[in-house]
């Protein structure tokens, strides 16, 4: 008989926790503006958009088509940033509450509270759970494949092969990164004598599972691998390039891991990371900032990895991290894709869960460490949620801007930003963009003498210039002729109005 007064203690903690990650995914949901990722987003599962079905859209959806089909409908009720960003902050309450029974079957109720309560707080997590994007599915389906797989290992059978199946299959859906995952529980069962037996059997009827509910996509996916062109490392931010020597090459990984633990919010922000010039100069400004977290994180990482040594349970988690450190390296070094962090998604849970085993069993100190924990991944959100420089680039701040004070003839410029000022603005003038990355500075001028013809205001909606214009070839052309008449600083935003310098009139 079941202690009913334990029992519910348990529920209430578990409780207690899944209502604090609901309260931080869902509060001030809809304050940041979309941003790139999120219109392209929209694109995917909008119904109609240049003569292109739905269906068809989704066929040929080679990243998340799961999110897709879930946004196609949700997006019906309303358009508004909160409303479209919901599903995705609802995948991350349930993500909390999934990494607590993932853990308790693993490692028993004070673990599974912790990773549960890690998860809850965490800003990386809350950070994607407010985005418009399948990131926050992947998450969630990847712990619940860690799951379905503790069962698999338990008691290897045909239902639960084919509840693995089905579940993989669709973290897969939610983003094909999850085969990441597929080869590191594969690699797992390879290195712990398991592909003989019940295992072998009904891992294969998983395999298979997963392998009809991917199918339709597969094509598709080596079709859109194929058209990757060649991307050189050496021109992308130094904390994500993967070639080279030097300092970069050290820096990728260990950043990947400082933004698990305190996500974009804490330290240097992501506008800086992208226009650093060097390790040591980044380190010189945020340095102690750095060393508090790899401190505190680090310690409870090692103390969770030794415990899972000493239990005889650390293969599962460095076989999955080997396999996706191992497939995303691979990529970049076949220059197929940089190191983005986001590329590292299905060894986010475990990184948490590591976290959650270093934390002492014992009361007083359990306590002690978690709170540390959570009070700094808290102070990261509180930037996130209230300080500028760590928010989304605010294009709808500078459309508003616009539509407050546009005039006939004036036309707005959005270097690599137009289908987010389409998305946003209602007004008349026409909307160009111009990718500067492309051209060389004569290249840029035709382009922008054509622009500009017969037009006395220009608006330019400065954002993400490392990308779209590094070395400010569209300033220097409006300079030319123009001069500033207003300016605005938005976060990740610049906004200028140009107007056409008036001809002096020569006296006698």
């Amino acid at each position: 008989m079941k202690d009913t007064g334990t029992y519910d203690r348990k529920l209430a903690a578990l409780t207690a926790v899944a209502v604090l990650a609901a309260v931080l995914r869902f509060f001030r949901l809809g304050h940041q503006s979309f941003w790139l990722d999120e219109i392209l987003t929209i694109g995917s599962y909008s119904s109609l958009e240049g003569g292109i079905s739905y269906g068809v859209k989704l066929l040929w959806d080679v990243h998340g088509p799961l999110y897709s089909l879930a946004m196609h409908f949700w997006s019906m009720a309303s358009s508004s940033e909160a409303w479209l960003r919901a599903p995705g902050a609802t995948a991350g309450v349930v993500t909390v509450i999934l990494m607590y029974f993932w853990l308790r079957r693993e490692s028993g109720e004070s673990t599974a509270l912790a990773g549960a309560l890690l998860m809850a707080v965490n800003p990386f997590n809350i950070y994607y759970s407010q985005e418009l994007r399948f990131y926050s599915f992947l998450t969630m389906f990847i712990v619940l494949s860690l799951l379905a797989f503790s069962r698999f290992d338990e008691n290897p059978s045909f239902r639960t092969g084919l509840l693995l199946g089905l579940v993989l299959g669709l973290a897969c859906l939610s983003h094909f990164m999850a085969v990441f995952l597929c080869a590191g529980l594969a690699l797992y069962m390879a290195v712990t004598g398991r592909l003989r037996g019940d295992y072998l059997r009904y891992g294969a009827l998983a395999a298979f599972v997963t392998l009809v509910i991917v199918s339709p996509w597969i094509y598709r996916e080596l079709f859109f691998i194929g058209r990757i062109r060649a991307v050189e490392a050496s021109s992308r931010p130094i904390v994500y390039r993967m070639e080279g020597s030097g300092p970069s090459v050290l820096m990728a990984y260990p950043y990947g891991l400082f933004a698990f633990a305190m996500g974009f919010s804490y330290g240097p922000d992501l506008r800086e990371l992208h226009e650093v010039a060097s390790v040591p100069s980044l380190l010189g400004r945020h340095g102690l900032q750095i060393a508090i977290a790899a401190l505190l994180f680090g310690a409870a990482a090692v103390a969770g990895l030794g415990r899972l040594f000493r239990e005889r349970r650390a293969a599962l988690y460095i076989c999955v991290l080997s396999a996706t450190i191992g497939l995303v390296t691979a990529a970049a070094i076949l220059k197929i894709k940089v190191l983005n962090v986001r590329y590292l998604m299905c060894a986010f849970p475990l990184l948490i869960a590591i976290i959650a085993h270093g934390i002492p069993r014992a009361r007083t100190a359990g306590v002690a460490a978690a709170s540390a924990l959570c009070a700094l991944m808290l102070f990261s959100v509180m930037h996130y949620h209230f300080e500028p420089k760590y928010a989304r680039d605010d294009i709808r701040g500078a459309v508003e801007i616009i539509s407050d004070a546009d005039i006939p003839g004036d036309v707005i410029f959005a270097p690599g930003m137009e289908p987010v000022v389409r998305y946003y603005y209602r007004g008349s003038r026409p909307v160009e963009s111009i990718y500067a990355a492309h051209l060389d500075r004569d290249g840029i001028g035709v382009k922008l003498r054509r622009m500009t013809e017969g037009r006395r205001r220009v608006w330019l909606i400065g954002c993400r210039a490392w990308d779209t214009d590094a070395e400010g070839h569209i300033a220097d052309y409006l300079e030319t002729g123009m001069s500033r008449s207003a300016e605005y600083s938005l976060p990740g935003v610049s906004l200028v109005l140009y107007e056409v310098l008036p001809v002096p009139i020569d006296t006698p």
